[in-house]
């Protein structure tokens, strides 16, 4: 099961920038990567379900919290990147007659900054344990 963890997670890490630089890669663009990042997304959570499994499990240390909270922001901003997504969408989901496009933007744009450091501090608390778990000095990539 490494392997389609380590090809998701890698495709969402080289994803995230082209999203990011929206402005260089255009608006249909970005819609059609907005999507594929959001479908490794759901198959990040299909490969990683023993987490969610033992979510009501054990006892909560100080870090198991901090990383639950962590995860669970970052689903709430994960969801709300695409529903503002398609209500704003030009191409891919044109929805006319939708209301609240300038909330939509508003929370697009909350969500995707939030996103960005939530997923940054989360994958940096994944290559932090591997670091521990390996008592490797050097980063682990």
């Amino acid at each position: 099961m490494q392997i389609p963890k380590i090809i998701t997670n890698t495709s969402m890490l080289i994803l995230l920038p082209l999203l990011m630089a929206y402005s260089l890669v255009g608006e249909a663009a970005h819609e059609w990567l907005g999507i594929a990042i959001f479908a490794l997304f759901v198959l990040h959570h299909i490969i990683n379900f023993a987490w969610l499994k033992t979510l009501f499990k054990g006892r909560y240390s100080a870090y198991r919290i901090y990383m639950t909270v962590i995860n669970v922001l970052l689903l709430a901003v994960m969801l709300m990147l695409p529903v503002s997504g398609i209500m704003m969408s030009k191409h891919i989901f044109r929805i006319s007659g939708v209301g609240g496009l300038s909330l939509a933007r508003t929370v697009h744009l909350l969500a995707s900054y939030w996103g960005f450091i939530l997923m940054s501090v989360h994958a940096g608390n994944h290559i932090g344990a591997r670091v521990v778990k390996k008592k490797a000095i050097s980063v682990v990539f």
